[in-house]
């Protein structure tokens, strides 16, 4: 291979592999999905190294398991001492981006990654995902407990406005835009 490949990287939270049609699921339609599968490279046994989102991305992102970046608990940040793979590639000669929720925790919210045209949506002391309170048992809405309750039901937001969809529809822009700068530079890009 004379050039360098670029690297869609697509991750997803809490997601069994089994629920798309190239994993062998015959009740699903997921043909860009399984069009991406065969011409690439699908992990069919990939584990985290944490049961939690912020140590897990921190591990993933600096190959080092949590207890070797200081990856203790949701509140943690990755140190600069520890060099990311999109600091990496950057390095490398890679155009670097990022669209989705990183859990960055602090001021640095690229860790790497040259561009993040839509990340989180808000870095506070707790991790809040997109709000749609559902009602717990006594009726008090709790915006920070989304899927975290049995009973939170059918969100109430409309589908063309839920996170997923943002995160796709600003990754095909970003990858389209980059595209149409005829740039020979490869890229790397996450979307999460």
């Amino acid at each position: 291979m004379s050039r360098r490949p670029n690297i869609l990287l697509i991750m997803t939270d809490q997601h069994n592999p089994h629920i798309m049609g190239y994993a062998g699921n015959q009740w699903v339609d997921t043909p860009t999905l399984d069009q991406l599968a065969q011409s690439g490279v699908a992990f069919t046994s990939a584990y985290c190294n944490s049961p939690l989102c912020v140590p897990s991305r921190m591990s993933f992102l600096t190959g080092r398991y949590p207890h070797h970046c200081s990856a203790w608990d949701n509140q943690s940040m990755i140190d600069p001492i520890y060099p990311t793979i999109p600091s990496w590639l950057s390095q490398h000669g890679y155009m670097t981006a990022s669209v989705g929720k990183m859990h960055f925790r602090g001021k640095d919210q690229h860790h790497g990654f040259q561009e993040r045209p839509y990340g989180d949506l808000v870095d506070t002391p707790i991790l809040i995902h997109q709000p749609d309170p559902p009602d717990t048992a006594d009726g008090r809405a709790q915006s920070h407990a989304v899927g975290r309750f049995p009973f939170a039901g059918v969100s109430k937001i409309p589908e063309s406005m839920q996170q997923d969809r943002v995160v796709t529809q600003e990754s095909l822009a970003w990858l389209l835009d980059y595209a149409s700068q005829e740039n020979d530079q490869p890229w790397f890009f996450t979307a999460s």
